[in-house]
């Protein structure tokens, strides 16, 4: 069945104005099927959220009161904390009232002491400030961190101030009154903390009292929903049952009985107003539909026997229809094979029946075109043969010419080459001469100066001779004077007689002595003087030494600037002939380039001429023309193109001639680039070769 079909039944109200067959008593299932099926669902499926909803919600409220980590649980463990924290008196305030003990015991360990004392003061005021903000009764706050925390103040400042501060500065007797004080204190906080307990203990008591109460509670309301959620539920579920699954049952019998062709009377549930009601009116409708597919089908039988009749009478035309039919086909199926074997010129004559007629008169129209395109073709081809056999000749002829002048260049361009690395060579060799030559005139001045030097040293010599030959002159005159001092001693002596002999052979003794330091002198005044004329002459060596070293250093001067100028001509002749070289070898580039290009149109020529030849060997197998056409034979026309072709080989080439001298009359070439860097390189070597400008034109 299709259930699409609900889309087109009528309302439910008409539905129920034409039910025949149901009751007009209002039962609770007919008040139950006005709200439809939909808002049924939704509705069965809003009580069970809810159910499901109140028992999770009171579950998890049931949890929150008796769980780890819920607001009351963590209220019972600050107050056991809280118990913990303040009786015994509270952990840090003990320590303290136990150090000013040992520091009366102990008065030596005062300073360490207190150190410690005022950590204990610290964490005292922090567990303090812990209970300010934790979640305690007030009262019980109040207690701990107003009464107990204000008696413990004037503990910590009389034991920091009057006990710590004597005893570290001075120990008297103000130490004992300050424990006093300190004992007084300490026993009011002391008060205050069992007070605290004693609040912390009853409150305690009544939270732990109120918590089991809320668990019992909770427990019996979580009992209570749960059974009424499975009351609703089994409720739901018979209404289900009542309202959807038994209505649905008694209609899929209906319908299969209805489809095995059974007469079961009305459709049951007609009058309902939800999709039921809707299911069971369409299946109404198909129900009626089927009693009309009976109707439908004894007609059909009736009208295909009429057709039978009418089928036999139009046998007889269609057979006259394919007689004429097949004769046609005979007829254009003969004109077309001899088509394919290349006859242009067949035609049908024989006129056929009715609009077949005009397909002959068409075929014949199509083969008169294709014997009037076919002719044109063959003489364009044959034209075409013509003028490609003169391309290729002349691209041959190109090719050649292209090759010889690529190899021509590609030599011309080796050659540059050895020139240039030539040229390269000779300018290095300059470049080295001139960085020797340059070394040999800083040694030539280095000389000059040395031999400038020698002759200073040399006249400084000879002065020093001079004045060595007069302090020897001065030593010639002592040693004379001596002589006579002593001579004078010894005429002395000998008048002294016996007193004066020792004297006698000293003066004897220092005579002798003047006598030899005369000798010396003289000897060494002719050494010096020999030395004086020997350093004369060689002064005046060294001086012509100097000029014939100035002379050489000018002459290396000289040589020097030659060698700059050969070397700065070398580079320009080396720098001349690398671009003369850079050029000649982009030519040589293009060059090959044009070559390639010109076998490659020289290929495309020949191919073009093969397939041209091959186009009027194909065009010569048709026979084209009216009745006494004659077949166009290619064996007959070939010598003839062949004549024509020799008779006029030399009309293209003068076609190509006054081509080329129209193109060189208006189109002149300009200067070759190679040209001016030939000249160049021909100034820079001082050579008299002279260039071929016609050469570098015709290239």
């Amino acid at each position: 069945m299709h259930f699409n079909s609900i889309k087109n039944i009528e309302t439910a109200d008409e539905i129920a104005d034409r039910a025949s067959d149901t009751s007009s008593i209002a039962t609770p299932q007919n008040k139950i099927s006005g709200i439809g099926l939909t808002r049924a669902a939704i509705l069965f499926g809003i009580i069970v959220a809810t159910c499901f909803a109140a028992i999770l919600a009171i579950t998890l409220y049931k949890n929150s009161k008796g769980e780890i980590g819920s607001r009351t649980y963590n209220q019972i463990i600050s107050s056991h904390e809280l118990v913990d924290d303040v009786f015994p008196p509270s952990v840090f305030a003990i320590e303290a009232y136990a150090n000013i003990l040992h520091t009366l015991r102990y008065t030596t360990q005062a300073e360490k002491n207190l150190v410690k004392f005022k950590e204990q003061r610290a964490l005292f005021d922090e567990r303090i400030e812990h209970w300010k903000n934790s979640d305690i009764p007030a009262e019980v706050r109040d207690t701990i961190t107003v009464d107990a925390a204000g008696a413990l103040t004037k503990f910590w400042d009389v034991a920091e101030v009057d006990f710590f501060g004597e005893l570290i500065s001075k120990p008297s007797a103000n130490v004992h009154r300050a424990v006093d004080k300190i004992n007084v204190v300490f026993t009011q906080h002391r008060e205050a903390i069992v007070v605290a307990k004693q609040q912390i203990e009853i409150y305690l008591e009544e939270r732990e009292v109120a918590t089991a109460t809320n668990i019992s509670t909770l427990n019996m309301i979580y009992y209570a929903i749960v059974a009424a959620s499975m009351l609703v539920l089994v409720t739901a579920l018979a209404i289900t049952r009542n309202y959807l699954i038994l209505p649905m049952t008694q209609i899929a019998d209906y319908t299969t009985q209805l489809a095995m062709g059974s007469d079961v009377g009305n459709v049951p549930h007609t009058n309902r107003k939800d999709e039921i009601g809707a299911i069971a009116t369409a299946l109404t409708k198909f129900r009626d539909a089927n009693y009309e597919k009976i109707e439908t089908e004894k007609n059909i039988t009736s009208e295909r026997e009429r057709v039978a009749e009418l089928s036999i009478i139009s046998d007889a035309e269609r057979a006259d229809r394919e007689r004429e039919t097949a004769k046609a086909i005979d007829a254009i199926g003969s004109a077309l094979k001899r088509m394919a074997q290349g006859d242009l010129s067949c035609r049908i004559d024989q006129p056929f029946n009715g609009e077949l007629d005009r397909l002959r008169t068409d075929l014949n129209s199509a083969i008169a075109q294709f014997g009037n395109t076919f002719t044109k073709i063959l003489n364009t081809s044959e034209s075409l043969g013509t003028g490609v056999r003169e391309i290729v000749t002349a691209s041959d002829d190109l090719s050649v010419r292209t090759e010889k002048q690529a190899a021509s260049l590609e030599e011309t361009a080796n050659t540059l080459a050895q020139i240039t690395k030539t040229v390269q060579s000779a300018s290095e060799g300059a470049e080295n001469t001139r960085v020797i030559v340059e070394t040999a005139k800083t040694d030539a001045q280095i000389s000059g100066v040395v031999v400038e030097k020698a002759l200073t040293a040399m006249g400084e010599i000879e002065t020093s001779a001079k004045e060595i030959n007069q302090i020897i002159s001065v030593i010639d005159e002592i040693a004379f004077q001596t002589n006579l001092l002593a001579l004078n001693a010894g005429v002395e002596a000998a008048r002294a007689g016996d007193a004066g002999l020792g004297f006698a052979v000293v003066a004897s003794e220092v005579r002798a002595l003047a006598q030899r330091s005369a000798t010396a002198a003289k000897e060494i005044k002719e050494l010096i003087s020999k030395s004086t004329e020997q350093v004369a002459g060689g002064s005046k060596l060294v001086g012509e030494t100097g000029e014939a070293l100035h002379k050489i250093a000018d002459q290396v001067l000289e040589i020097s600037v030659v060698v700059d100028e050969i070397a700065v001509g070398a580079k320009e002749q080396f720098k001349s002939l690398n671009d003369l070289n850079a050029s000649v070898s982009e030519m040589d580039a293009g060059t090959q380039q044009n070559a390639a290009m010109a076998e490659e149109a020289t290929a495309a020529c020949h191919s073009l001429r093969n397939e041209a030849d091959e186009l009027t060997n194909l065009m010569s197998a048709f026979k084209v023309g009216g009745a006494g056409s004659n077949t166009i034979n290619r064996a007959a026309n070939i010598p003839a193109a062949n004549s024509n072709a020799a008779a006029t080989k030399k009309a293209p080439a003068k076609r190509i001639i006054k081509t080329t001298t129209i193109a060189t009359e208006h189109h002149k070439p300009a200067k070759s680039p190679a040209k001016n860097l030939i000249s160049r390189v021909t100034s820079a070597f001082s050579s008299n070769a002279a260039v071929n400008d016609e050469e570098w034109e015709e290239f």
